[in-house]
């Protein structure tokens, strides 16, 4: 497809219009030096300046109007369009000739051969025109292309930073939901009290507090990490939550094998987690149990997490709130290619993640 012409300013317009008319009458001096090895300047000068002439007066008359034919035509069928050119640029050609003899005629008095030296110029400047014209046709697509790269790539560049920025901001509400007061000061507690009766229990607890805020601070800068770190993570995560929760806390994790390499958001699968603890396991008696299952369909990846709490309202998340953040975060990295859903199912509440999967390893 031809590339639809931008319009262009005035001032580039008769700047390019001016060039290319002094480059295109240059062919009459080439001319006569082809065809005379000792050519009488004074004559090629003479018709070098004809030349101007006609120039002017075609390209006066073809410079304007072609952008809107050519965009016009640019989705016209092939041999349709560029016989539809073909016709215009004769067409043209011939009234921008006759034009410029008038002129020439003007200047040169009577004696001037006005309908033989149409024959003679039209044949020449017809090909000029279609050669200038395929020329700046061909110099407008590359241009056009160029353009249209230069801004996808700024476009790519501003959803990067959108992604970075995001990243950055689920990195810092990771970590301030890890450095809540309450969060840290239940930790503190459990392992308190588990220091002198379970001494090994509460050291480890300690390294996976230090784990998990180690790695919400390092996940704003690492992108994409395989799944199985995300899976150790939220391993800590729910071990730490176990020795407030005790009993009230049960999961299970079930990720096959082959999906623990492949690239995954940090703190994605944490989030999804973290929000059935909130909404089931913390505002039961009983508490809740939390599953956490793993499958690949087709070429997509989707990881769930489903509890049998009391569920809660999706349709009315408050900004700034995890899975908000988080659907946010899914559409900067992956665009459309990626989702969340939320749906009750058998008095379950199940939140899914559904990535493409990408070859490779993070």
């Amino acid at each position: 497809m031809s590339p639809t012409l931008k319009p262009r300013k005035l001032p580039d317009w008769i700047v390019q219009f001016v060039i290319i008319s002094l480059l295109a009458t240059l062919a009459v001096p080439v001319v006569d030096v082809a065809l005379n090895h000792w050519p009488d300047w004074s004559m090629s000068l003479k018709g070098y300046m004809l030349g101007i002439i006609y120039a002017i007066c075609i390209g006066g008359l073809v410079s304007p109007i072609a952008p809107f034919i050519w965009a016009k035509t640019c989705t016209w069928n092939v041999f349709v369009r560029w016989s539809a050119r073909g016709i215009f640029l004769a067409s043209a050609t011939a009234v921008g000739c006759l034009f410029a003899g008038a002129v020439v005629k003007l200047i040169l008095g009577t004696h001037y051969q006005y309908w033989q030296s149409f024959r003679a110029s039209y044949d020449i400047a017809l090909v000029l025109c279609l050669l200038i014209s395929i020329f700046t046709s061909v110099y407008a697509n590359f241009k056009n292309k160029l353009e249209i790269s230069q801004l996808q790539l700024k476009e790519k560049e501003v959803e990067r930073e959108k992604a970075l920025k995001l990243a950055t901001e689920a990195t810092l509400s990771s970590l301030e939901s890890r450095m809540h007061p309450h969060f840290l000061f239940n930790t503190i507690n459990s392992i308190s009290s588990l220091i002198q009766e379970d001494p090994a229990r509460a050291e480890k607890m300690l390294s996976q507090m230090a784990d998990l805020l180690r790695f919400s601070l390092d996940s704003g800068r690492t992108g994409l990490v395989p799944l199985s770190r995300e899976l150790k993570i939220v391993r800590d995560y729910l071990e730490i939550e176990k020795a407030r929760f005790e009993d009230r806390l049960r999961y299970d994790i079930q990720i096959p094998s082959d999906l623990e390499d492949i690239p995954f958001p940090p703190l994605s699968l944490q989030t999804l987690v973290e929000n059935s603890i909130k909404y089931a396991v913390s505002v039961t008696r009983s508490g809740a149990d939390i599953a956490i299952r793993g499958h690949r369909n087709g070429s997509q990846i989707i990881i769930s997490v489903r509890d049998n709490g009391p569920g809660f309202d999706s349709s009315n998340l408050p900004a700034g709130h995890g899975l908000s953040s988080l659907t946010a975060r899914l559409q900067s990295l992956y665009q459309d290619a990626a989702q969340m859903k939320i749906f009750s199912q058998s008095g379950q509440t199940i939140v899914a993640l559904q990535i493409p999967s990408i070859a490779g390893k993070a």
